[in-house]
């Protein structure tokens, strides 16, 4: 219980104690295993659907990751949260991707980059960029 923390219930819903780290690979699988079967309850049913009946929802969301609901508890502690760290991963990833291609145009574009005036004496391409 010390990598996870303890668990608690809260106004019927998972509350969470503990450090929130999860270094160990198997809670990294559990974690995808569960914000896999929630991408896959929504699209069978809103967010308002899921929140209305949210316990009932734990235990689908479980049963579709293959574990149970107190699992589900050691690592949210709410659909929300589940919700919001999967939306943050996949803002995150989608950021990671516009970098790397930013990073590949530019040095396969070096030349160009490296030789037009963007405001130094000449002013027209900076101009051009910014209408």
């Amino acid at each position: 219980m010390d990598r996870i923390g303890s668990r608690s219930r809260k106004n019927g819903v998972c509350a969470l104690h503990g450090s929130g780290e999860y270094p160990d690979v198997r809670v990294a699988r559990t974690r995808k295993r569960l914000k896999d079967a929630l991408l896959k309850l929504l699209t069978e049913k809103s967010i308002h659907e899921l929140k209305v009946k949210e316990l009932a929802e734990l235990a689908e969301l479980a049963e579709l990751a293959g574990v149970n609901r107190v699992t589900f508890c050691d690592h949210y502690d709410s659909l929300d949260n589940l919700l919001w760290e999967l939306v943050d991963g996949k803002l995150r990833e989608y950021e990671r991707i516009i970098i790397i291609q930013t990073i590949e145009h530019i040095r396969s574009n070096e030349t160009f980059y490296s030789i037009m005036p963007l405001g130094k004496n000449d002013t027209r391409v900076a101009d051009f960029i910014h209408e």
